[in-house]
C-alpha cells in the first residue's frame, strides 16, 4: 500500500507537513516537484493528437 505525504526540501532538509503513519522501517520514494509551469504547445505544433488517427 503507497501513502502520499506532502513536504518541502530545503537546504539538505526535508520536512513532512503531516506524520506518516507509525512504521519502524519503510522503503520510501521522494519526488522533486518543479515549480515552473509547463508551457502550452505553441500553435501548429507538430506532434500526435488524439483522436487524430486515420485523419490527415
Amino acid at each position: 500500500m503507497y501513502i502520499a505525504v506532502k513536504g518541502t526540501y530545503e537546504n539538505g532538509v526535508l520536512t513532512l507537513d503531516e506524520m506518516p503513519p507509525t512504521v519502524e522501517k519503510s522503503e520510501v520514494v521522494v519526488l522533486f516537484m518543479n515549480d515552473q509551469k509547463l508551457l502550452a504547445p505553441e500553435k501548429g505544433a507538430r506532434g500526435v493528437r488524439i483522436g487524430s488517427l486515420g485523419y490527415p
